[in-house]
């Protein structure tokens, strides 16, 4: 089971709430996108790295 923990002001997090609540039903959906989000960002940040230093 994962453990989802919301940081923010509380204003923030009803924002965030009511606008992913809208795109998606489940939590479940939310964290599978974020941590998708977080892979698809280090892929791009790696293949950067690596064309910088063939780069030099």
């Amino acid at each position: 089971m994962k453990t989802v923990v919301l940081v923010g002001k509380v204003r923030e997090i009803c924002q965030l709430l009511k606008q992913y609540g809208k795109q998606f039903t489940y939590v479940s959906e939310w964290v599978d996108y974020v941590e998708a989000s977080k892979k698809h960002a280090n892929h791009q940040q790696r293949s950067q790295n690596f064309t910088l230093r063939n780069r030099r």
